[in-house]
């Protein structure tokens, strides 16, 4: 303890530490504690930034595969685009710069839906193919009910029916 006093007293000089003074604290604490603490814990983004990025994340497809959402893939890319996208939401940017980019850097193929025309054809083809499908069977039951068969074409495609699963079978036992 006297080594202590005697070692202070040689210095002459202030001590640092807790004996600094009130406006060095305050200087410390009002600007270089904001500062370090954003490096240090970063800032999470709100709830409506957390859908932004989900959504975004689930509308982009990998790029190392084109086989699922960005969200789910677990390659190196992926990883990196997870955490570009959400410092692109923390940023301030909209959905559609962040939708263009990636399609700048990678291709259309990269959007899990396409745009434009080519998603108007990707909706309306299974409407259109069952709307087809309807128009065939409702004009099939349309002749089957105004040409019934006749009893002798009846008998007739009975017995081709009856000879040709007759030659299926026998070709079946030979082999």
């Amino acid at each position: 303890m006297i080594l202590l006093l005697i070692s202070t007293r040689k210095n002459n000089k202030r001590q640092r530490g807790f004996f600094m003074p009130i406006w060095r604290k305050l200087f410390f604490f009002v600007f270089l504690v904001p500062v370090f603490s954003n490096v240090a814990f970063p800032q999470q983004p709100t709830p409506k930034q957390s859908e932004r990025i989900k959504k975004l994340e689930n509308s982009l497809l990998a790029p190392c595969c084109y086989g699922e959402p960005v969200s789910r893939h677990m390659s190196e890319i992926s990883f990196q685009m997870r955490h570009e996208i959400e410092d692109k939401v923390m940023a301030g940017e909209s959905d559609r710069d962040i939708l263009d980019y990636y399609k700048r850097l990678y291709g259309e193929q990269v959007l899990m839906e396409p745009e434009g025309t080519k998603r108007i054809v990707l909706y309306s083809m299974p409407i259109m193919i069952s709307l087809l499908g309807l128009a065939i069977v409702f004009l099939f039951l349309r002749h089957a009910l105004r040409h019934p068969l006749s009893r002798q074409e009846t008998t007739t495609r009975i017995k081709v029916d009856a000879r040709f699963t007759e030659a299926i079978r026998n070709a079946t036992d030979e082999s």
